[in-house]
């Protein structure tokens, strides 16, 4: 007798022209409050999660604080720094008030950073570490308009003195105080919200000049995460992490626009260099994504020696396998692709190994496996 399979969710929420990204995390909260893993963060070598009830009293008390200091619909904060649950955080409290965020690659320096903010016209900044606060101090003279930083790894900012510095904890502490003085307030701007309202703000590449801060809207970032779900289905059993940057476009859509519509867990690695192993750790477990980041992934210049042999599950995912290949052999002496037999093309074993050759995979939307094609040998000019 064949056991009865689980059927989980594929489709993502409904949206309409009023939807924003605070309202489909309310929704996730009424749906699976703390029941089902929101987003999960390693920390000293073990995963923290919590659900999505707890993600969303964080986000509201944090726009709550972000209220006590003054910020309005329209306004821009600014969130320097690498990939955290606490961007997650602020960006989804800035925009439950009407406003958005920027977001400032954790690399940026000097005239950079100078450049965003002060385009931006940002008031409030929210930075990662002591390196991202010094960062600031060091430009606060040609930064006359920044009024707040808000750090959240207080590691080595415990004796700072500096009267514009806050703690991330304390300001989620002045916002639970300051929404238990304003009950419903919050839940009228979030209602205010509408779909063409600009979500986040993202930086042009900048190669002919400063880079542009070009506006997307909720609306815009929610078609292109359902468009990309069309061609790589991530269902909500997914645990996708988040390594590319989120102050880029490819991110935003990806792990914020197509998670609040999904419903699958963001991962955060516990720094940069343990991203590979966190990948590995997360497909143990099961069905670990990380999609669109074909170019970042297949330059990735650490191993993964768990994912040398691969199975595709079905319906088979070109993206994902083009991903995993690429991080287990880091591509420095190519790839030797081996197609184990099978009777249906939708389930083979697929081994990668170093070897003089490199091959090239090539996919369509609409395929069903991965069509690989040899490229010819070093030295010599690719066709």
């Amino acid at each position: 007798m064949t056991p009865a399979v689980k059927k989980t969710r594929t489709e993502p929420l409904p949206v309409d022209e009023t939807t924003t990204f605070p309202k489909l995390l309310a929704e996730l909260d009424r749906r699976y409050g703390d029941s089902r893993i929101a987003v999960q963060e390693k920390r000293y070598g073990i995963w923290q999660p919590f659900g999505w009830h707890q993600l969303h009293t964080r986000v509201r008390d944090f726009a709550h604080g972000l209220a006590s200091l003054g910020i309005h619909p329209g306004e821009v904060v600014a969130v320097l720094g690498d990939n955290r649950p606490e961007w997650l955080i602020s960006e989804l409290a800035a925009q439950s008030l009407g406003a958005c965020t920027v977001g400032i690659y954790p690399t940026s320096v000097g005239e950079e950073i100078v450049h965003v903010l002060t385009d931006g016209q940002v008031r409030v900044v929210v930075a990662e570490d002591q390196e991202q606060v010094d960062k600031i101090i060091e430009l606060k003279d040609r930064l006359p308009g920044i009024e707040h930083v808000i750090y959240y790894d207080v590691r080595g900012l415990e004796m700072y003195d500096v009267p514009y510095l806050a703690e991330f904890t304390a300001v989620e502490a002045t916002g639970r105080e300051w929404g238990g003085a304003h009950p419903g307030w919050l839940d009228e701007q979030i209602a205010a919200g509408r779909g063409d309202d600009v979500a986040v703000i993202c930086t042009t590449s900048g190669t002919t000049g400063r880079p542009k801060l070009a506006m997307l809207s909720h609306a815009n970032l929610l078609e292109m995460g359902r468009s990309i779900n069309v061609v790589d289905p991530i269902g909500m059993e997914a645990r996708y992490l988040s390594f590319l940057p989120l102050a880029w476009i490819g991110e935003q859509m990806i792990a914020v626009a197509c998670g609040l519509q999904m419903g699958f867990t963001l991962s955060f690695a516990e720094e940069a260099a343990t991203q590979s192993a966190s990948w590995c750790l997360i497909r143990s477990a099961g069905p670990g994504r990380s999609p669109f980041s074909l170019v970042s992934a297949w330059r990735s210049p650490t191993a993964c020696p768990q994912a040398n042999v691969l199975r595709l599950s079905q319906p088979a995912s070109p993206t994902r396998t083009m991903i995993e290949l690429s991080m287990s052999s880091q591509m420095r002496g190519g790839l030797n692709i081996r197609l184990g037999p099978s009777s249906r093309r939708s389930d083979r074993c697929v081994a990668a190994s170093s070897a003089k050759l490199r091959v090239k995979p090539i996919w369509r939307p609409q395929a069903t496996a991965i069509i690989c094609s040899p490229i010819q040998a070093r030295g010599r000019k690719e066709r």
